[in-house]
C-alpha cells in the first residue's frame, strides 16, 4: 500500500485517527493518535514522541524527538476501537533511521543476513560449476587437487539448505575442503 491508496483506505473504512505505533527496547508498543488527515506527516516527517520519555533509546531530556516514521504497508483497522487504524512505524532521529530504535535494528540485521545468505548461495553455486574457491586470489590447501568446498555434513543439496538455516539462526559454520583421498581439511 502506498500513500495514495492508504488515504483512500481510511476515507472508504470512515477512520478518524491513526495509531503511530512503534516497539520500545521492551517489547511494549507506543502509540500516539495521530488525524487521519495528516497521514502525509507520518508518513514522511513522522509522529513526535519525547525520545528520553522512551526507555532504551539512550536519550537524555535535552535530546531530539523520536520520531515515528509510519510504513503505508502496515495499515490495517483496529476492529475493537471503530474509527481507529494501526502503522507500524520505524524509529528516526534527525531525519535519519534511529539505531536503538528495535525495527530499525531488525531491518538492517534482516538486510545483513540477506547479504549473507545471498553470498553463500553464490559460493555454492560457483562450487558446483567450478569445483573450488580461492578467498582473495588465495587457493585453499588441497585445492589444487580438484576438490571441493562443503559445509560439515555433507555436500548435497539438503546438507546445504540445512548449513543455510543454521547460519540463518546465528550458529557460525566453518568451510571445509573435501578431498577425494584425504577427508575433510579445515580451511
Amino acid at each position: 500500500m502506498n500513500a495514495q491508496t492508504a488515504r483512500k483506505f481510511l476515507k472508504e473504512s470512515g477512520t478518524k485517527y491513526v495509531l503511530a505505533q512503534f516497539v520500545d527496547i521492551h517489547g511494549s508498543a507506543k502509540a500516539k493518535a495521530v488525524p487521519a488527515e495528516h497521514l502525509d506527516m507520518v508518513l514522511t516527517d513522522g509522529a513526535g514522541f519525547a525520545g528520553f520519555a522512551v526507555w532504551g533509546l539512550g536519550m537524555g531530556p535535552q535530546g531530539p524527538d523520536f520520531m515515528a516514521v509510519g510504513d503505508a504497508s502496515t495499515l490495517t483497522n483496529v476492529p475493537w476501537m471503530p474509527g481507529y487504524a494501526r502503522i507500524v512505524c520505524d524509529g528516526h532521529v534527525k531525519g535519519k533511521p534511529y539505531p536503538y530504535c528495535s525495527r530499525v535494528t531488525l531491518k538492517k540485521a534482516l538486510a545483513d543476513l540477506a547479504k549473507q545468505l545471498a553470498r553463500m548461495v553464490f559460493n555454492n553455486a560457483l562450487n558446483a560449476i567450478f569445483g573450488n574457491i580461492s578467498f582473495g586470489g588465495i587457493k585453499p590447501p588441497g585445492a589444487a587437487h580438484g576438490g571441493s568446498f562443503r559445509v560439515p555434513g555433507g555436500s548435497s543439496g539438503i546438507d546445504n539448505k540445512l548449513a543455510m538455516l543454521r547460519v540463518a539462526s546465528g550458529e557460525r559454520i566453518d568451510i571445509h575442503k573435501a578431498g577425494a583421498d584425504n577427508g575433510p581439511q579445515g580451511v
